[in-house]
């Protein structure tokens, strides 16, 4: 991966592309991208009523993109995988039972799902996946003055509420559905990157009554 035709990008963050680029550490989604729903089929949401850690989310098979960055995260805690080539395919794979589930964020499942391609699929309605997760802002190497920038105007919204604003404005209503607070966490281990540990960045659902 190289970075030279245009100066700024935004990417889920992962080791190599924090070696390579210059990471701007303010988490865009606010961790969202980390909270995974599992798609299935339509029916089989009876499958996972009683999955509630991760022994028990080993016995059924996810699906995942061939290059995607969370793949060796869901690997090291032991969830088995069937990769595809497309984003398209794994709709398919899913509605052929190839896969039993399709995991999914928070901010992009519900859109989803809406899809004609996901005819007959329907969002499990008691787990939910979690581990951290990063969109960041992407700087070149030797760009240190548009990352300075970067980071000071988005410290700058964080402080006078622009950005949690912006963030409900266009992410509240998948939160809400997504209903965080009442779902059983399982949670995935991942101590291959430091995250910033300001807790104010971090999306945190209603604790579970």
């Amino acid at each position: 991966m190289q970075m030279r035709e245009y100066n700024l990008h935004w990417l889920n963050t992962n080791l190599h592309r924090e070696k390579l680029l210059r990471p701007i550490r303010v988490p865009l989604f606010r961790g969202l991208i980390g909270w995974r729903l599992a798609l299935v089929k339509l029916g089989d949401e009876r499958q996972f009523e009683n999955t509630h850690n991760l022994t028990h989310l080993s016995h059924f098979k996810a699906g995942q993109g061939h290059n995607w960055p969370d793949n060796p995260i869901l690997r090291r805690n032991g969830i088995p995988l069937q990769l595809s080539a497309s984003w398209e395919g794994l709709f398919k794979m899913l509605d052929q039972g190839r896969i039993d589930y399709f995991p999914r964020s928070v901010i992009e499942i519900w859109d989803e799902q809406s899809l004609p391609l996901a005819r007959g699929l329907t969002v499990e309605p008691n787990i939910v996946l979690h581990y951290r997760a990063a969109y960041y802002f992407f700087t070149r190497r030797d760009s240190p003055e548009l990352a300075t920038a970067i980071e000071n105007g988005l410290y700058a919204a964080i402080a006078n509420g622009d950005f949690e604003r912006t963030f409900n404005q266009f992410y509240g209503r998948a939160i809400q559905r997504s209903q965080l607070g009442t779902r059983r966490i399982i949670a995935l281990e991942r101590n291959d990157l430091n995250f910033p540990v300001a807790e104010l960045l971090w999306y945190k659902p209603p604790k579970r009554e």
